[in-house]
Order: structure tokens, then C-alpha cells, then sequence
């Protein structure tokens, strides 16, 4: 379950059975800016945008009736198991491998295109 009453809006926190905080993740919201969920960084990314390829996200759901879906980005899997305290299965980590490469491979060729046309 979530506290949205959190005094700090910058982060939300997930109970444990007895009410008690047990985790805070930062959220980022629908069509804004990627936020780092661990640390809250604004990523300077836009949500939606091919740059958001470079992390690793996921959709936290209670399933609760009028609960709001909490999207979470990580800059690594390894950030997202420290957070989770499991590992993602295989295939979302092939997906997202798969994901970023292309990713950077475009943002590379990006970058030497530009250069080129700098020097002529």
C-alpha cells in the first residue's frame, strides 16, 4: 500500500502490513520528466522520448480501485534489484539490454553525424 500523505511530495513510501514505511521510491509522472527512483535526480529526460531507452523501468500497481500506477526508472538493473531486492526475469532484461543498445548506437551516430557536419 502507498502513504500519498507523505509530507515530503518529492518521494512516496510503500507499507508493510503494519502500516510502517518499509520502502520510498521517487515517481515520475505521466509525460514528465524521468526521475531517478532511488535518488529522485531529475534525469532530464523527457518521458516518452527515445532517450528514455537508457533506463530501466517498471509499473508499480497495487491493484487498489482508484490507485494511481507509479512508473519507476532506474539508470541501472542492478539499482532496481538493490530497490526490489529480487531480479527482474530474464526476458525484461534482454528487452531491456536490447532497449538501450539501440539506443546508444543511435545517439552515437547521432553524435558522429553531427561532427561531420561541423567540420565541412
Amino acid at each position: 500500500m502507498y502513504d500519498d500523505n507523505d509530507t515530503d511530495a518529492r518521494f512516496m513510501t510503500v507499507l508493510d502490513e503494519f502500516g510502517k514505511t518499509s520502502k520510498r521510491f521517487y515517481p515520475t509522472r505521466m509525460c514528465g520528466t524521468v526521475r531517478d527512483a532511488l535518488t529522485g535526480v531529475w534525469l532530464g529526460v523527457k518521458q516518452g522520448s527515445e532517450d528514455e531507452a537508457a533506463f530501466f523501468k517498471v509499473i508499480v500497481s497495487t491493484g487498489e480501485v482508484h490507485e494511481r500506477d507509479k512508473m519507476l526508472y532506474f539508470e541501472t538493473i542492478d539499482n532496481y534489484v538493490r530497490f526490489f531486492g529480487t531480479r527482474p526475469s530474464q526476458m525484461a532484461v534482454q528487452s531491456f539490454t536490447e532497449r538501450r543498445d539501440e539506443w546508444s548506437r543511435k545517439r552515437k551516430q547521432q553524435e558522429r553525424e553531427q561532427q561531420q557536419q561541423q567540420v565541412v
